[in-house]
């Protein structure tokens, strides 16, 4: 019986022995299966968002920044009395109890109750003292001037991501480099303070300079807006363009949208249409075809052509004046121009031939993009197959071609600064969070469209346009030389079937001043109820 103890003894001892030489083991010599389960528990891997860039105008002045917001989470299994909460939560973030409850009541560490609060918001839940509500910092984009500039800036979604416009376009640079750290847990799984932080990070948003001007979009914006209420029209729009430099300006639709709603707005507001709508010009595309004339050497600004007084039979068709009124004997290249005859454009075009026009239209890049930095651009419609004289006679004064609001201004500012076609220019440059250059824009010639010569005349028949007895009179500004062209185009039917009846597209496009130009300007109103003549309607937006 002694035998047996001393062995259940000394049995006994040697597992201590073996116990206490396993716990000196575990804590004193390194192991890294114990140490990457140590961090585990007790570290946590914390994504962080940067602050996303600013988006400025060309003078500084911010369109688009972030400020700091506060989002609030809950960890629903520290929640002891889900219903009690839900009910006070509910009236302070004016959610439905039905919504907080559920989310409270789900076997997760984590759920979003709350994104982008304001400080008096988040001192209210803060009040409440839940061990279980957490706030953490969030960017939330903010745009200085309300719904200015919204289709060209576009906005970002609730998780700061660009969705539409230079938001989309350049979201990665203006996003920054997303940042992951590691973080102490305490034992519920919740980041440990450190002095008062859990991280902070450098790696922000790069700083978008447009080449927008803030007062010139405001202004822009403001007359369209007025235009669209006073002709009780379906939309309006225009730009403003640096003929020598093609940089933008201004560039709006309206309605607009306010950028902070975002994806709540209506999507046709949200449309930039200057760059994406695709619409037939009118008589604004007159010029097209004159500087075409002008090119074949053989057609000179007073050049005489019959107008037939009105009526023009072309096969089973027949091709009248934009004013039945209208009934012109023979007029010169120059003067097809300042009154906008339909039967002129269309001889001039008969004379200069389907080849030589087409060739003319390519070159002024209509059927092309035209490498602005934005996204959904279109191309436009150029028919490549081979024209009948209709088709022909059509296109001769804006009709049968389909093109860009963003296109006309661009050839119009190819006239005025010489014959030299820009790249339209939105962003100006790029600096990254350091303050290093990550974008610099410098104006580009794409290509020479127009002799010097050739577009000096152009600009002359256009300044004659707005001189009495032209359609252009009301665009006229005193103390400056305008030369521009009026354009009245019928509505394509969107449904296929032809032209809309009594819908019209009322435009200006033109430069000031004449001779030295700085602004070139193109307006569209689409279907005015009061008037619908270019002349009446968007010349005095210009």
């Amino acid at each position: 019986m002694k035998s047996r103890i001393i062995i259940l003894f000394v049995f006994i001892s040697i597992l201590f022995t073996l116990g206490l030489v396993r716990v000196f083991y575990l804590q004193m010599i390194p192991h890294q299966n114990l140490a990457r389960l140590q961090k585990s528990q007790y570290t946590s891997k914390i994504s962080l968002l940067p602050q996303r860039g600013k988006i400025l105008d060309r003078n500084g002045e911010e369109l688009a920044s972030s400020t700091i917001s506060y989002s609030l989470y809950a960890d629903p299994s520290l929640v002891t009395k889900p219903k009690n909460l839900s009910r006070k939560l509910s009236k302070i973030l004016g959610t439905s109890f039905k919504e907080i409850f559920d989310k409270l009541s789900q076997e997760r560490r984590f759920v979003w109750l709350k994104r982008q609060m304001e400080p008096d918001l988040m001192e209210r839940v803060k009040e409440l003292k839940e061990p279980a509500l957490v706030f953490v910092e969030e960017g939330k984009r903010s745009y200085a001037n309300q719904n200015t500039a919204s289709q060209v800036l576009g906005f970002v979604g609730i998780d700061g991501n660009g969705l539409e416009g230079l938001e989309k376009k350049y979201d990665p640079e203006l996003r920054g480099e997303k940042v992951s750290i590691l973080s102490k847990r305490d034992a519920h799984g919740r980041p440990l303070l450190v002095s008062g932080q859990i991280f902070e990070t450098s790696n922000d948003g790069a700083t978008i300079e447009s080449t927008l001007d803030k007062e010139l979009q405001y202004e822009l914006e403001r007359q369209l807006q007025e235009v669209y209420l006073e002709q009780r029209a379906d939309k309006a729009m225009g730009v403003i363009m640096d003929p020598q430099s093609g940089e933008i300006l201004a560039m709006a639709s309206y309605p607009s949208y306010d950028p902070t709603m975002g994806s709540k707005s209506n999507p046709e507001s949200r449309r930039n249409n200057v760059v994406s709508a695709i619409f037939e010009p009118g008589s604004t595309f007159k010029i097209v075809t004159a500087a075409a004339a002008l090119r074949t050497g053989r057609i000179h600004p007073n050049t005489k052509y019959f107008c037939e007084n009105g009526k023009f039979k072309i096969g089973k068709r027949t091709i009248h004046e934009a004013d039945n009124a209208h009934k012109f004997g023979s007029l010169t290249l120059a003067q097809i121009i300042e009154v906008s005859s339909n039967i002129g454009s269309t001889k001039v075009a008969f004379d200069v031939g389907e080849d030589r026009f087409k060739k003319m239209i390519e070159d002024f890049g209509f059927g092309k993009p035209t490498g602005i930095e934005f996204p959904g651009e279109g191309y436009g419609i150029v028919n490549r197959g081979s024209w009948n004289e209709h088709l022909l006679s059509n296109v001769s004064f804006g009709h049968g071609i389909g093109v860009t609001a963003l296109q006309i201004a661009n050839a119009y500012s190819t006239i005025a600064n010489g014959g030299k076609m820009m790249r339209p220019l939105l962003i100006k440059k790029i600096i990254d969070s350091q303050n290093n250059p990550v974008l610099e824009n410098s104006p580009q010639v794409l290509k020479t469209v127009l002799s010097a010569k050739e577009s000096s005349t152009l600009t002359l028949m256009l300044s004659g346009a707005t001189q009495d007895g032209g359609t252009g009179t009301l665009a006229r500004v005193d103390g400056y030389p305008v030369a521009g062209k009026t354009g009245t185009a019928q509505k394509v039917d969107p449904n296929g079937k032809g032209y809309m009846k009594g819908a019209y597209l009322s435009s200006f496009a033109g430069f000031v001043p004449a001779n030295q130009p700085q602004f070139t300007i193109y307006v569209v109103v689409d279907n005015p109820k009061k008037n619908y003549y270019g002349a009446q309607v968007a010349a005095p937006v210009f």
